[in-house]
């Protein structure tokens, strides 16, 4: 008896301590709720209204920059643009340097070989142009009898036909 009367005593105590438990964290939703709402109105609204404002050149930037912010942001773009320039302008004078090698290579050819020699470099240019040119997609021929048609017996019966051949 006394033994049940302690389990009861325990199962009473962790009911209980249950049951505070769960009151403590209602208690303390509550205080959080309350507290966000309290600091959501003394805080003011996140923007002044505005999200863009238009600048004197008619571009949109954020209104939340500053102007150093706003500067800095432009010598950033100039300077990607800059660079992509240059690398644009390195890749044009290597086609122009590839371009005056190969004249210096033909004007080399005529002077001291024959024409022959010069027909074969414009040849291998031709050549090289027509490799360049993008092929255009001729499809396949369509067979002679739709395998959906034909079916599977079809094709069984094909393939008896060449074992009987090879005398299998």
């Amino acid at each position: 008896m006394k033994v049940l009367s302690e389990r009861l005593d325990r199962i009473d105590n962790e009911e209980e301590l249950a049951e505070n438990q769960k009151n403590e964290k209602e208690y303390a939703e509550a205080e959080a709720k309350t507290a966000r709402t309290e600091y959501s109105k003394s805080r003011g609204p996140r923007t002044k209204g505005v999200l863009f404002r238009r600048l004197p050149d008619g571009s949109l930037v954020n209104a939340d920059l500053t102007e150093e912010q706003l500067q800095k942001r432009e010598a950033k773009k100039l300077a990607r643009m800059k660079k992509i320039q240059e690398k644009m302008e390195k890749r044009e004078k290597k086609k122009l340097q590839a371009k005056l090698k190969k004249k210096e290579k033909k004007d080399k050819y005529i002077s001291s070989e024959s024409s022959e020699e010069m027909n074969e470099i414009d040849e291998q240019e031709s050549n090289n142009a027509s490799r360049s040119k993008k092929k255009t997609y001729t499809p396949a021929p369509p067979p002679p009898v739709s395998a959906w048609k034909a079916g599977k017996f079809v094709a069984t019966l094909d393939h008896l036909n060449f074992l009987y051949y090879l005398g299998c």
